[in-house]
């Protein structure tokens, strides 16, 4: 069981887990192998400077750590990319980051108010995009970036957000509803007419039901 799934409530599954595009890997791949060639004329250039100079043993740890630095780069910039990941469930969006601490930022679906995708044209090319979450709480934004089938995974949240909207009505979709709730008053006016609700309790359930509209 993954770290994120011993956070689900109950009846909480998970819709869409991902995590960053691979182009992000490549871009540190190039990044570290330009490193690594720096590296090596540094490492070529210390061999025809000092090696009349320095004993051969520290010479070459010297050559040999920096070599490494950018393998180690590399290396910690996979383990991030691995461990940051990104789910949707049929109850809140999820952003899990960190190898060792832990640091989890979620919204529930009903605080969402607008999902916003900015895609660059080499996103296009490679099927990308950074996606915006605008909720309601404190937080305000939530930032997934380099998502892969970033139209999938905004399609499916939208979908998962009506779903969880079409369950708080009680079963009915927003259009229904709407169909449904004029009847609902026509009953609560019968209802006050007839002395079983107040006139107080109608105009309150009244101003709900308007509301869901």
């Amino acid at each position: 069981m993954s770290y994120v799934e011993k956070l689900l409530a109950t009846n909480e599954k998970i819709i869409l887990a991902t995590r960053q595009h691979a182009f992000v890997l490549l871009l540190s791949i190039a990044r570290n192998l330009i490193g690594a060639i720096i590296a090596f004329v540094i490492a070529v250039g210390l061999e025809a400077v000092l090696a009349s100079k320095i004993n051969r043993p520290p010479l070459f740890a010297l050559q040999l750590f920096l070599l490494l630095i950018p393998v180690f780069s590399f290396l910690r910039e996979y383990a991030r990319w691995l461990s940051e990941e990104y789910f949707l469930t049929n109850r809140r969006v999820i952003q899990s980051a960190g190898v060792i601490n832990k640091r989890v930022i979620d919204s529930s679906l009903d605080k969402v108010n607008d999902v916003v995708m900015r895609q660059t044209m080499v996103g296009r090319l490679m099927d990308y995009a950074d996606i915006e979450i605008l909720t309601a709480s404190e937080a305000g934004i939530n930032l997934f970036r380099r998502v892969p089938q970033p139209i999938k995974f905004k399609t499916e949240m939208l979908n998962q957000r009506e779903a969880l909207a079409v369950e708080e009505r009680g079963g009915f979709s927003s259009a229904e509803l709407a169909e449904n709730i004029p009847e609902l008053i026509a009953q609560l006016d019968a209802l006050r007419k007839q002395g079983i609700v107040t006139e107080e309790e109608f105009t309150r359930k009244k101003s709900e039901l308007l509301s869901r509209i």
